[in-house]
């Protein structure tokens, strides 16, 4: 049973992250950049490499609070409820940045409810200090409320407006997708062991909800970016239902301003919802 006393006054961290251009390049791979697009080269050869703006997700999630006995949290139980990612100056292709990380909020729906724990992860550049990214999202503990509480900030959700897309695009999650992304840490076998997974009560291993989510990032940068990742700014969604590798998945965009869309992630053989109340701001005076 989760201590929700205890996660609340968890210590806020500050953790050095090092990574190689070999892990830039993994990461692109693993939500389908480069693939048979020239433009997305630089992306996933090292030649003249940068690293996509999502890797700050890889590089800044490191959660040590996930894995304390003392928050009796069980990984196993959790699920990922939503992801955000503000991005504040490119990051380098290779090196070492500082993450510092607190608890932003917790939100306790009652008895027998769900809960969901926020957290804010901010990246800084080892050695300049200066602030490169902020990573946020929460994780849902199902049936794991004791009262009705809330504390901190939660994200507030923009749901795509009533109408048809401005723009959409389609892709196939590779069958393998779920075994190429556990290779940049997360190695939850529910995404890879289809007995699991149906002990779990999927029908097979389902792909990781920050796979997804970089996959819609993908998606945006394809569709409204001119394969230029460095132009996203900020981006978030909730989570609705998992995908499974091999679906087909469809983005949708809304535009509401000159830089600003919101967008959702459907799978298209069981037309479903995946990805909800998505948010993409792109930098402006760019492509």
């Amino acid at each position: 049973m989760i201590n929700l006393e205890v996660i609340r006054n968890l210590p806020e961290t500050e953790i050095p992250v090092d990574y190689t251009e070999k892990d830039a390049i993994l990461y692109a791979l693993s939500i389908g950049l480069g693939h048979d697009v020239e433009a997305e080269l630089e992306y996933v050869v090292d030649l003249r490499l940068k690293s996509t703006p999502m890797f700050a997700l890889i590089a800044g999630h490191n959660l040590p609070w996930l894995r304390q006995p003392e928050t009796g949290i069980d990984v196993r139980r959790m699920l990922h409820g939503e992801t955000s990612l503000t991005l504040h100056r490119a990051l380098p292709a290779a090196g070492r940045v500082i993450v510092h990380g607190r608890i932003s909020g917790v939100v306790d729906r009652g008895p027998g409810k769900h809960v969901s724990v926020y957290f804010e992860q901010r990246l800084l550049e080892s050695g300049t200090s200066e602030h490169l990214a902020t990573v946020g999202g929460c994780f849902v503990f199902p049936g794991a409320g004791v009262r009705a509480d809330a504390s901190g900030s939660q994200a507030k959700a923009a749901r795509p407006p009533d109408r048809d897309a401005d723009v959409e695009l389609e892709v196939c999650i590779p069958s393998n997708a779920a075994q190429l992304y556990r290779l940049n840490g997360d190695r939850n076998t529910l995404h890879v062991d289809p007995e699991v997974a149906r002990r779990a009560g999927f029908e097979k291993p389902i792909l990781h909800g920050l796979c997804t989510f970089g996959y819609a990032s993908t998606a945006s940068v394809r569709a409204l970016c001119g394969h230029d990742a460095q132009r996203i700014k900020h981006i978030q969604g909730r989570y609705s239902t998992p995908i499974y590798p091999g679906e087909r998945m469809r983005t949708q965009f809304y535009q509401l301003g000159d830089s600003e869309y919101a967008f959702r992630c459907i799978a298209v053989e069981r037309n479903v919802t995946v990805l909800d109340a998505g948010q993409l701001i792109l930098q402006s005076g760019r492509g």
